[in-house]
């Protein structure tokens, strides 16, 4: 596994994880790291993750996690769990809850104007984009695609702020691995529906800001 690979050759203090890496779950990852022979297995590790639902942490924790961070990640719960897994102590788990205007706000003053304007127009390719490519996918019967592209828009979507679409999107995720299709479709078809919508009030918000600086 690459994350395994760059983990031998760049020591590091804490580990971010998603919970879908390209080969592999970040689940997956954090028991072979806890199985280690060395002090790497003890590394504190957090879940990054847009589906905060009970079953999903408690897989987290159960595979070794010492705690998780909600998209979107406000960079004071980000630095406030990390301080807190590197010192042996459990995080707040109180799951972020920020809106769009709160959360670009954040980021304002955190990195200026321009890196804000920046991770708006990435936000909003990436949002577009996987949207478009769930719709193709499920056009085409393919529900693994579908699955991987449900999972790429729910981060996108929670890195923006877009903490209903995220939620949605990551809800569509676990109906795909699912063995059920009924509902499928219309499921879909409405987080396609607050994509766009989402997409629309990110732009206006985001307007919004730029003239009030």
């Amino acid at each position: 596994a690459g994350a395994l690979t760059r983990l031998a050759i760049h020591p590091v203090d804490v580990i971010l994880t998603d919970l879908q890496l390209p080969d592999m779950t970040g689940t997956d990852l954090v028991r072979t790291i806890r199985a280690l022979p060395d002090m790497r297995k003890t590394l504190p590790t957090v879940a990054v993750t847009a589906n905060v639902s009970a079953g999903v942490i408690e897989r987290c924790l159960a595979a070794g996690m010492d705690g998780y961070l909600s998209k979107p990640v406000m960079p004071q719960n980000l630095r406030r769990t990390i301080d807190a897994v590197c010192a042996g102590r459990t995080p707040d788990t109180t799951a972020s809850v920020a809106n769009a205007h709160d959360f670009l706000l954040e980021l304002q003053r955190e990195f200026g104007a321009e890196a804000t304007g920046q991770l708006v127009e990435q936000a909003l390719s990436s949002v577009e984009r996987g949207a478009a490519d769930i719709d193709l996918s499920l056009r085409r019967g393919d529900r693994l695609a579908a699955r991987h592209a449900a999972h790429r828009l729910a981060g996108s979507a929670g890195l923006a702020g877009l903490t209903t679409l995220g939620l949605a999107a990551a809800a569509l995720e676990e109906r795909l691995a699912g063995s059920l299709v009924d509902g499928i479709d219309s499921d879909a078809d409405a987080t396609l529906a607050l994509a766009r919508r989402s997409a629309q009030d990110l732009r206006r918000v985001y307007a919004e800001l730029a003239q009030n600086r």
